[in-house]
Parts: structure tokens; C-alpha cells; sequence
């Protein structure tokens, strides 16, 4: 089969293939007020593949790699100047430099997730008697993060796991295995939020209204040197596969989810990593697939973070 044009244009994305993600629907947002962020998301997808195309045409099949390293630092600046210019709580315009501040060793990405958290819901109030945040109304993002916590405590249950750490382990294309996110319970839980109390008295936040009574689980990024590992195998797998869309032959599903799963286990930004890997894996997907694209499934981003991988690249509809 004939080489394709790597110069040829790509499928435009628009609005659909953005649908909103439930944790955008939290505290008192409405798809009305998040509904403008899914054209955001498609405007900043097409301009990436512009990108992608000409680099790619233009750069030695060597380097496609770092090519693909480059779009998505791209991406991180985009959702960055996003959350500078538009001033509202959807963009997270309230913090814009979270959107451009590396995950460290010292500061890893810790997400409570369970029925007990309590900030996601709509009018939550602090309950000085719970010792943590309550009441208010349901929101899909509170159902969301209650859900992904029965996640949790499922694969504690069927991996036989009575302890307090799960520990993912994410197998690289060339067969290495790293350590990806943990997941945290009981007592390592609970050891967790200690941990992150002492860090944010010692900055001098108020830890007055801090949750310390919760039924804990936290879902923990991978180290920074495990997670540039995954990322740099990323990248070098990316370059293959569009080295197997060059020849004419198709990306099977397999190859894509495990693309998928990479890259939400190797965050780099304390916030906005979700909404730049849905940008990024849709670029590709215009890139590589024929109509209809496959869609990202809601929660992706969740399944990634506490799924094992197996189960993810053989299970999951994305």
C-alpha cells in the first residue's frame, strides 16, 4: 500500500467530540456556564493538528518524537492562557498559575475520592461536628468522585488487597515496568493527610477547616522520575505508531487505549492535566482515525488514575 501525504489535512474536530466531563458539573456550574469550554477544547485540537501536520511533514521521522513532546508542552500553555483570560470558575481562572506549575516530589497531585468528600457537592458547608465538609446537594462531580471511590475499594477486593496501598504498575512498550499512580486508604490515607496538613501550615495556610476525621482515599501521582519514564515512552510510541499510520496501516484499538493510559499516568501540572490530555488524544485521533473518531469515555481521565492497565486497555470503551 502507497505511503500516505503526511501533509494532508486533518479531520476537523468540533464541539461534539468535547463533551462535557461530569466534574466539570460541581458546586453551582451548569452546562450552561461550562458549555463555551468544549469549543475551546476543539478550536485548541485543530490548531494542534495544524501543527502536528507541518511539523511532522517537516522534521526527520528521528525526531517525530520530540515532535510529539512539543504539542503537548504546547497544549499545557494553551489551557494555561485559557485560565488566564477567562476569569471565571469553569476555567479555573481564580488560581491561573496552578495551570503551568510542575507536579514535584514535594508536591504531588493527591485526589480525595469517595462518598465523604464533601466539596464537590452544591452548598457544601463545613461541619465542625464531622470534622469535614457536608451537606448541600448532589452534583454529577460528587456522584462522579463517589463512584470512582467504589472503583477503588473494588480492586482492593478483587485483587485480595486488605491493606492501605495499591500500587499501579505501568508496563512501557519496550516490556520495562514502572511505577505509575498509587491509591491510598486506611492508615496510608490517613498517614497522607497528615503529611499534606504539616506541608500547609508550614506554607502557612489555615489548616483550621482541613478534613481529618474523612473515611480517606486518595488517588497519588507517580514520582517525577517515573513519570517523565512513562512520558519519554509516550512520545517514542507515538512516533511509532504514526510511522504504522504512514505505511497505510490502521491503529488498532489495543494501541490507543495503551497511548491513552500513558499519557494520564504521566501528568505534569498541578491542574488542567485532564482537560489537555482529552485536546492532545483527540488531536491524534484526527490524525489517525476515520469518521466516527473514537470518543474519550467520561471519566477517562479516573479509570486511567485507578485502573490497573490491563483492565483498562482490554475493558474500557474509549
Amino acid at each position: 500500500m502507497s505511503e500516505l501525504d503526511p501533509t494532508r489535512p486533518q479531520r476537523l474536530l468540533t464541539p461534539d467530540n468535547f463533551p462535557t466531563p461530569r466534574m466539570a458539573l460541581r458546586n453551582g456550574l451548569t452546562l450552561e456556564h461550562v458549555a463555551w469550554f468544549s469549543e475551546a477544547q476543539a478550536d485548541a485540537a485543530n490548531i494542534a493538528a495544524r501543527n502536528l501536520d507541518i511539523a511532522l511533514a517537516s522534521t526527520p521521522e528521528t525526531q517525530w518524537a520530540e515532535v510529539f513532546a512539543d504539542v503537548y508542552d504546547q497544549l499545557v500553555e494553551w489551557r494555561y492562557q485559557l485560565a488566564l483570560t477567562q476569569s471565571t470558575a469553569s476555567s479555573g481562572g481564580s488560581n491561573p498559575e496552578r495551570f503551568r506549575t510542575p507536579i514535584t516530589d514535594e508536591t504531588p497531585n493527591i485526589d480525595p475520592v469517595g462518598s465523604s468528600v464533601g466539596f464537590w457537592h452544591k452548598g457544601y458547608e463545613w461541619n465542625e461536628a464531622l470534622g469535614r465538609y457536608a451537606g448541600g446537594e448532589e452534583t454529577p462531580a460528587s456522584r462522579l468522585v463517589a463512584e470512582v471511590g467504589e472503583w477503588v475499594t473494588a480492586r482492593f477486593d478483587e485483587e485480595g488487597n486488605p491493606g492501605g496501598i495499591l500500587q499501579n504498575r505501568v508496563r512501557l512498550p519496550d516490556g520495562r515496568q514502572i511505577n505509575g499512580t498509587s491509591i491510598l486508604r486506611k492508615e496510608a490515607a490517613h498517614e497522607q493527610n497528615r503529611i499534606g496538613i504539616e506541608r500547609a501550615k508550614a506554607s502557612g495556610v489555615d489548616t483550621s477547616r482541613f478534613d481529618v476525621r474523612g473515611d480517606f482515599i486518595y488517588v497519588k501521582t507517580a514520582t517525577e522520575a517515573d513519570r517523565a519514564i512513562i512520558e519519554r515512552a509516550l512520545y517514542d510510541y507515538l512516533a511509532q505508531l504514526e510511522s504504522v499510520h504512514r505505511r497505510g496501516e490502521p491503529i488498532s484499538e489495543r494501541s490507543w487505549r495503551n497511548a491513552t493510559y500513558l499519557r494520564y499516568q504521566s501528568p505534569k501540572i498541578k491542574k488542567g492535566s485532564d482537560a489537555v490530555g482529552r485536546v492532545y488524544l483527540m488531536t491524534l485521533a484526527s490524525r489517525w482515525f476515520q469518521q466516527p473518531l473514537p470518543p474519550l469515555a467520561d471519566a477517562v481521565d479516573w479509570k486511567a488514575y485507578v485502573e490497573s492497565q490491563s483492565r483498562f486497555v482490554d475493558g474500557i470503551a474509549v
